[in-house]
């Protein structure tokens, strides 16, 4: 069996619950005001996880470093675009209330479960491979996409996965950066995939058009993020973007927590939603960058993902009942957060640009990363 369908199989596995389980733990876990307005809005995020995709490892193995980003970025923002209409799809779902005896959220969970049940399952015998163990291109294109991951970082055959290698590489201080910098980035996403419609409820919105206004911010963020993804690529740079990213999203958060007219705040939820859709695939890209071999990319993934997960621990906490309507400390803890990933991007960036300088200097005593050649993508 494939590693990345052993990924997947995990991933949906881990999912499935969240789409199934329990309706009254859930809604236990959660109490905020406008209880059934939030709990809709949060059963409809079980099938638009705003966390990392598996392929995030297929993408990096399969492409040269600076051709990553923009892929990553289309599947991510694909799916986030069309996720924004899924607080739409949860609220005609709930029409259904009191069709064959069963209520609205559980139209819901049923409709939704079973959609997402269906697509696994396909999405489990369709995904392609790991390059090197690809079946749908033939061996003249497979020894193609080999030879330019070669060429590009010498690491285009998987090198076995031990616990001594997972313990080494677990000793690099970088990893944890990238991890602690992803949950960052997809702190903000969480929060609104979980909070929007109930921080536009705050601003005064019914619930139907709480509903209907989470949507648009999906839309422009598409864009945003494309296009940061295509200069980062293009500039063979990630970490001036990222920032930017960041601070468009600061700005969003600032405008969302203290600005007196809602339709400032409510455009504030679109800069938030352009900046960490964009910061979420630079994240993976400049990880995925700045690594060689294979299991070290495996370590690196599994780590910065894990990370990606306590970031949506921390939205789905840090925006209580006492808090309502403007849900300030939730959102100070997003600015936080912002805050934070630039000056981790900092301090890799400074990292980062000194060892290159001194490997080009030939004043290491071992190559980057243990490979000729390779520098630290900034």
């Amino acid at each position: 069996m494939g590693s990345n369908r052993v990924i997947y199989g995990i991933r949906e596995a881990l999912g499935f619950p969240n789409a199934l389980q329990d309706p009254a733990r859930r809604l236990r876990s959660r109490i905020l005001p406008g209880s059934c307005l939030h709990y809709i809005n949060m059963v409809s995020d079980n099938c638009r996880s705003s966390g990392p995709s598996p392929h995030s490892p297929s993408f990096s193995s399969r492409y040269r470093r600076h051709e990553v980003q923009k892929r990553l970025a289309a599947f991510y923002l694909l799916s986030i675009t069309i996720s924004g209409f899924s607080s739409i799809l949860a609220y005609v779902f709930s029409l259904l209330d009191g069709r064959n005896g069963i209520a609205g959220w559980s139209w819901i969970f049923i409709i939704e479960g079973a959609i997402t049940m269906f697509l696994g399952g396909i999405g489990y015998f369709i995904m392609p491979d790991f390059p090197d163990k690809n079946t749908f291109l033939t061996a003249e294109q497979t020894a193609l996409v080999l030879k330019r991951v070669e060429m590009d970082r010498h690491d285009s055959v998987p090198d076995p996965i031990t616990s001594a290698k997972v313990m080494h590489h677990l000793q690099d201080w970088t990893l944890w950066a990238y991890g602690v910098m992803f949950a960052c980035s997809t702190l903000p996403a969480y929060m609104l995939a979980y909070f929007i419609s109930i921080i536009l409820k705050g601003m005064g919105f019914s619930t139907t058009d709480s509903l209907l206004l989470s949507a648009p911010p999906y839309g422009p963020a598409f864009i945003s993020a494309m296009f940061f993804a295509w200069i980062s690529d293009k500039k063979k740079h990630r970490a001036g973007f990222i920032a930017a990213q960041a601070l468009i999203t600061l700005v969003g958060v600032c405008l969302t927590a203290f600005a007196q007219d809602n339709g400032v705040r409510y455009f504030g939820t679109f800069l938030i939603n352009a900046g960490s859709s964009g910061c979420i695939p630079g994240v993976l890209s400049y990880g995925a960058n700045n690594v060689v071999s294979q299991s070290k990319r495996a370590v690196q993934t599994a780590l910065t993902i894990a990370f990606g997960g306590i970031g949506g621990i921390i939205a789905s906490t840090v925006f209580r009942e006492q808090d309502f309507p403007k849900y300030l400390p939730g959102l100070w803890v997003t600015l936080a957060a912002q805050l934070l990933l630039m000056a981790l991007v900092g301090i890799t960036t400074l990292h980062f640009r000194r060892l290159n300088r001194l490997a080009r200097e030939g004043k290491l005593s071992k190559p980057l990363e243990g490979q000729e050649g390779f520098y630290y993508t900034l």
